[in-house]
């Protein structure tokens, strides 16, 4: 299955994006989710999506087009094992980053890029870059 890679899913852009590319446009997403395990990142999934989607549905799609990796962007290979981070590379055919850090909105903070590994580095196509 390949799929694309959305970050952010749990936050208030990204559950939007990831309703709309599991309603609309029939996509399968690999979904990173900072979670300390497997309920705990479907929890805080359903609930960055309850808004967009009922339940069955959701569940529906967690069994079929949804993949959780559970790890953490700021962290090398996102904190995820060597298959894990190989079942990533390999199954991904786009990426949307909507991630975003919350701790940096205080007056004076300065946002910083993220180190992407290489596989998943995103491709400036003429856009005037990031």
């Amino acid at each position: 299955m390949v799929a694309i890679f959305l970050t952010g899913s749990t936050g208030y852009i990204g559950a939007h994006v990831a309703a709309n590319l599991l309603n609309e446009h029939g996509a399968s997403l690999n979904l990173l989710v900072r979670a300390r395990d497997a309920h705990e990142a479907e929890d805080r999934l359903w609930r960055g999506l309850q808004l967009h989607l009922d339940f069955k549905p959701f569940y529906e799609y967690l069994q079929t087009r949804i993949r959780i990796f559970r790890g953490d962007l700021t962290s090398e290979r996102f904190g995820l094992s060597t298959d894990d981070y190989d079942r990533l590379v390999h199954t991904t055919d786009s990426v949307i980053h909507c991630a975003a850090s919350l701790r940096g909105h205080q007056a004076g903070a300065r946002s910083r890029p993220l180190p992407w590994p290489a596989p998943l580095q995103p491709r400036q196509h003429g856009c005037g870059g990031w």
